[in-house]
């Protein structure tokens, strides 16, 4: 019994000790001079000073942003007027100490990058009293010690209460684990749960978040470092196979699915309108080739190469022109683009038409007779 209450003393000594340093900690942050929150960099480099872990770190910035940005209701009921307001830079929310959860997210994860804390924008939708928000959320994930944790700065900040923001900085959504944070936030990329075992859109809404019973595992971790290897196109690629495959529950990832399928479209339509732009560039390349020669009046091309070198000049503006037909046009500046290059493929089909035929006449006519042909044109 004794060795019992020798243990329980210690274990709450300990406690009262780490409280004691946390509180400290934690005034460091509230004490900051002005000076250092001008920037995110000057941000970083006050807790950079102040703090020696990550841990320690992220629990800085945390409180920080939560107890100085105020969440930008002016924003939040003008979105229908002003429906794509441009994303709020780190620099602009410290300069304004406002911000909806776009910018409270962009904020803890670029201090977060200037201290080479790894972190990830998530993007999704959030549950409160059983009902599914209609509005999208953004919060953010961090990798502590290997492992990966779930914060909220803005739900951190506060609450809205008839349309007036509430400050109310807590630590109800700091350092969560996944497991603990899906039960309200619902990513729209089911990577971002960071489970093994994810939920599905419908299981969220109807609040089945702890079913993992037969379910396939789901290596996030391997996931993740292969997504980070992609291209931007190939990244929402995958992103969009993983949306389909997990319910398209409500409007909000419909909306998503939509975005990220444009995106693709856009990065398809850019690389193809590339593809045509290279055969046709390869095809005036060539074009510029045998106007030399012929200016020297083939003496230094035989017959053969002369061929294939007109056969050339066609093959890459007939592939010029067959991908300018297949791309599906999205936008007025596509359209005009395309319109501009098949204009300047006409232009030069129709000077290639007539090198062409020379050229076939040319090679049919005899030797002593070609020369004759160069005095005619």
């Amino acid at each position: 019994m004794v060795r019992k209450i020798l243990v329980f003393s210690l274990l709450f000594l300990f406690q009262q000790n780490l409280s004691a340093q946390n509180k400290n900690a934690d005034e460091t942050i509230l004490k900051i001079p002005q000076a250092n929150t001008s920037s995110a960099i000057a941000l970083s480099e006050f807790i950079k000073k102040n703090y020696a872990t990550d841990t320690a770190r992220i629990r800085a910035i945390y409180i920080w942003v939560t107890n100085n940005i105020n969440y930008d209701v002016a924003k939040l009921l003008a979105r229908n007027s002003v429906p794509n307001p441009g994303r709020q830079s780190p620099d602009d929310v410290l300069k304004t100490r406002a911000a909806v959860c776009q910018g409270y997210a962009d904020l803890f994860i670029e201090v977060c990058n200037q201290l080479a804390i790894p972190t990830v924008f998530v993007g999704g939708y959030t549950k409160r009293d059983q009902k599914v928000s209609p509005l999208a959320h953004a919060w953010v994930s961090a990798q502590l010690n290997g492992d990966w944790y779930l914060f909220d700065p803005t739900w951190g900040a506060g609450y809205l209460q008839n349309n007036q923001f509430i400050k109310a900085p807590n630590f109800k959504f700091y350092k969560l684990s996944p497991e603990k944070m899906i039960s309200d936030h619902m990513p729209f990329d089911p990577m971002y749960q960071f489970l093994n075992y994810t939920i599905t859109n419908k299981e969220f809404i109807e609040g089945k978040t702890s079913v993992n019973k037969g379910k396939v595992f789901f290596n996030y971790n391997d996931s993740l470092k292969n997504y980070n290897l992609l291209s931007q196109p190939q990244k929402a690629r995958d992103e969009t196979r993983r949306l389909e495959a997990n319910d398209i529950a409500n409007d909000m990832i419909a909306e998503r699915l939509n975005f990220l399928k444009k995106g693709v479209s856009s990065h398809d339509f850019k690389d193809r309108y590339d593809d045509a732009g290279n055969a046709y560039k390869k095809a005036i390349s060539l074009y510029n080739q045998y106007i030399d020669y012929k200016n020297k009046r083939f003496k230094t091309i035989d017959d053969k190469g002369l061929s294939q070198l007109i056969d050339s000049i066609g093959h890459f503006a007939a592939s010029s022109r067959s991908i300018l037909i297949s791309l599906v046009v999205q936008s007025d500046a596509q359209r005009q683009a395309i319109t501009a290059m098949h204009s300047s493929l006409e232009k030069f089909g129709n000077n290639f038409k007539k090198e062409k035929e020379f050229v076939s006449e040319y090679i049919r006519a005899d030797q002593d007779k070609r020369i004759i042909l160069f005095s005619r044109r």
